[in-house]
């Protein structure tokens, strides 16, 4: 397939929904009609939902399968049409991996398996289906544009953690140790691995938000979360700590919520910056006010508040050019760029920040410090 002059294939790897669709786990046959009326209210504009809901209402497995992906395909190739960046190559290849299972896990894109030339992606029509019929709510394209703006960055951005590796092989070879037994090392490449979860994360959950809804979310949401894995990372170690760790990270989705916070931040003082003023809304204990014009003071003082979500909207094209060059800009940060960054933004809009180099910083000591004191006791 030929898309803005550079040729791009699909390789669709299917797993078997048989098993998943005959055992019907989210009970949608019970009333067929009750799905199909929910699916008409959502208003939810999917190609090929309508069919792929009707073969696994049917209980037809090759009638569901089928329609699984072409859904998938149509909607990947409505992205790549609408956004040229996203073809990295002139011979680029798209390895969509269907996977069925009764799970909130919807798509996910795997960097070590892909670069300029090809992009894996991994979609679970089951978890797509369930959020539509039970929730009402779901935005395919927005999770596939989540996802290739994590491809973006993985070509184009910096890896935070690869000199980490090198390190924990340098100094197994030191000290002639296995290099999983650097158990220091492994657990200071899981908080940067953390810090740089909320760079990737952050971007892409704020540019598909952005560029879907055309709005600049600015979701407040506590930092306890992270703070709980750092020191989860910081007075133990041992690969069930840092898996531990890592399966926190990814089910309380934090890394999405804070760092799509910290790219807003950064984001609004772009825009604060360039003397542009906002349309927004603003939702204070879940109530929400109308719609009006803020500065950047008055943002400051709802920010400090924690009490606020604020939806931004823009009216002129010079925003949206800042915004996606501001976006464009935190691609190639590196984790402590980021940080800087948001710190930077903070200090303008005069915004207490949450997170900063001096807080990563500390847990960085604090987890060298206890892996010292434990191999001076011998424990590892």
């Amino acid at each position: 397939m030929i898309i803005h002059g550079k040729n791009v294939d699909f390789v669709i790897e299917k797993g078997d929904p048989s098993g998943i669709v005959g055992s019907d786990p989210l009970n949608l046959r019970k009333n067929p009609k009750r799905v199909l009326s929910q699916l008409k209210r959502t208003k939810i504009k999917i190609p090929y939902l309508q069919e792929c809901i009707g073969g696994y209402l049917n209980n037809d497995v090759g009638s569901f399968l089928d329609y699984c992906i072409k859904m998938v395909t149509q909607v990947f190739i409505e992205e790549l049409k609408e956004n040229p960046s996203f073809i990295t190559s002139n011979n680029f290849i798209v390895n969509i991996n269907l996977i069925f299972q009764n799970s909130t896990h919807l798509g996910k894109y795997f960097d070590k398996l892909s670069g300029l030339e090809k992009a894996l992606f991994r979609v679970n029509p089951i978890g797509i289906i369930r959020e539509i019929v039970f929730y009402g709510r779901f935005n395919l394209s927005e999770i596939i544009y989540h996802e290739f703006i994590h491809h973006l960055r993985n070509c184009y951005g910096k890896n935070a953690y690869q000199w980490i590796d090198k390190a924990i092989d340098q100094l197994a070879q030191q000290e002639q140790r296995d290099p999983s037994k650097i158990t220091y090392l492994i657990n200071a490449q899981c908080i940067i691995f953390v810090l740089d979860s909320v760079s990737n994360e952050g971007i892409a959950e704020f540019a598909a938000q952005y560029q879907k809804r055309k709005r600049i979310p600015f979701e407040k949401h506590i930092f306890a979360e992270i703070i709980f894995i750092l020191d989860l990372l910081c007075t133990d170690f041992g690969p069930e700590v840092t898996n531990k760790a890592t399966k926190i990270l990814e089910q309380s989705r934090a890394a999405y919520k804070i760092g799509s916070l910290i790219v807003a931040t950064i984001v609004l003082h772009k825009l604060f910056s360039n003397n542009k003023k906002f349309y927004a809304w603003l939702k204070i204990y879940g109530v929400w006010f109308g719609r009006r014009t803020y500065n950047a003071i008055e943002i400051g003082k709802f920010y400090n508040t924690k009490l606020f979500d604020l939806y931004f909207t823009y009216d002129d094209e010079e925003t949206d050019r800042i915004v996606e060059q501001t976006i464009a800009d935190i691609y190639g940060m590196s984790h402590l760029g980021f940080l800087k960054a948001y710190e930077e933004a903070c200090v303008n809009l005069k915004i207490k920040p949450f997170f900063t180099l001096q807080i990563y910083d500390f847990y960085k000591r604090e987890c060298w410090q206890n892996y010292q004191a434990l191999k001076r006791e011998g424990r590892i």
